[in-house]
């Protein structure tokens, strides 16, 4: 017997949920973990007519928390789906949002970026004069 804990984004966009289910074999695989569903009216992600939300997992660690040598535990980290048309829950999850826009082949070589945090405290880097943007890299 597996345990998995699969874990998701409720309808507030901000406080995860979770629900246990037991498996008989799963293979350190997500494709080895089902999809499973829930009631969404209860999280805020559904209308009470079709609350049915499937958990859709797409990544899986060893559950650091169950330490059973005679059983091995999973988390499922899921996005969400309305179980009527497969399309993405509207409330919580954004995870499609994101998925849209790193799955754009136009953007592929246009992420790369270089990011500096800077706190105004501190000495600001040499070639940045403080309300100035920092000319772009190469120039």
């Amino acid at each position: 017997m597996i345990i998995i804990e699969y874990v998701w984004v409720d309808g507030s966009g901000t406080l995860l949920r979770s629900k246990t289910r037991t498996v008989d074999k799963v293979e350190n695989q997500i494709s080895d973990v089902p999809i499973w569903n829930y009631d969404g009216s209860s999280t805020g992600q559904a209308a009470r007519k079709s609350s049915e939300v499937e958990l859709v997992p797409v990544a899986l660690f060893r559950d650091p928390f169950r330490r059973n040598e005679k059983q091995t535990s999973f988390i499922a980290l899921c996005k969400t789906r309305s179980a009527r048309d497969h399309k993405a829950t509207e409330k919580g999850d954004r995870r499609h949002v994101a998925e849209r826009i790193f799955n754009n082949p136009t953007l592929e070589n246009k992420l790369h970026k270089l990011f500096n945090l800077c706190n105004p405290a501190l000495p600001l880097l040499k070639k940045w004069k403080r309300g100035q943007v920092p000319t772009p890299e190469g120039s």
